[in-house]
């Protein structure tokens, strides 16, 4: 049906959807992207379009025009177009209405796939293009507060002790000191995070990699401690 401004209301499936008659665009081919990979397009989508400031962008929206479903816009292709954009391009498609396009073309193979179909309505949804039932503001606002926290959730994690305790930074004031993550020697001056309940330090090298490795570091911390007190009391019994 006709919309408001001129446009015609997009089907459902226009974020993330099923309408394989798109057109034909140079963009992947229907055998280089998975099903894992759309989930994971899936999820980063939510993730952004679930983000505050796009939500609080678009309820500013729809208290002006209304919402997708009932007044669909240009300014709501623009809006969705600022998290799109960010999006695609990771999965090798281009930026734009095009890229769009393309995408469309692409996912429709897996339009019986139920995780995929799932997660398109969530996004529908979350976006005002589906229609509302009585509680589906509740449920919206709940889906975005958990996306928010799995959001939250999913940023690595600053290195701690085994104890929990965060490593704060310094520089050393002597040449003894050594990574107890990687064994190297640290110059004085070198910049390093320690905890010093635990006597356990990092080098620079090493808290700038993956957060992940800090894993590895939460597992040595306790036994390089107990290590560093038998050696001081085998060395008071000399």
């Amino acid at each position: 049906r006709r919309a408001g401004r001129g446009q015609t209301m997009p089907r459902i499936s226009r974020v993330l959807g099923s309408d394989a008659s798109a057109a034909t665009v140079v963009g992947p081919r229907l055998g280089d992207v998975t099903l894992e990979q759309v989930l994971r397009m899936q999820k980063d989508l939510y993730a952004l379009f679930a983000d505050d400031d796009f939500q609080n962008r678009l309820g500013a929206l729809e208290s002006r025009v209304g919402r997708a479903s009932d007044n669909y816009t240009s300014e709501h292709t623009a809006l969705f177009a600022s998290v799109q954009d960010q999006v695609l391009p990771k999965y090798g498609f281009q930026r734009g209405q095009q890229g769009v396009r393309e995408m469309l073309r692409v996912v429709a193979k897996f339009n019986d796939d139920e995780r995929f179909v799932q997660n398109r309505e969530m996004l529908n949804e979350l976006l005002g293009l589906s229609r509302p039932a009585a509680d589906d503001e509740e449920r919206r606002a709940a889906r975005v507060a958990a996306a928010q926290q799995q959001a939250q959730d999913d940023r690595p994690r600053a290195p701690r002790c085994l104890q929990g305790h965060p490593l704060e930074p310094f520089r050393t004031d002597h040449g003894s000191y050594t990574c107890d993550r990687c064994g190297a020697s640290q110059v004085v001056g070198a910049a390093m995070h320690g905890c010093r309940r635990c006597d356990w330090d990092m080098c620079a090298t090493c808290w700038g990699a993956d957060a992940d490795a800090a894993g590895e570091a939460v597992a040595e911390c306790g036994a390089l401690a107990g290590r560093r007190t038998a050696r001081a009391d085998s060395g008071a019994e000399a």
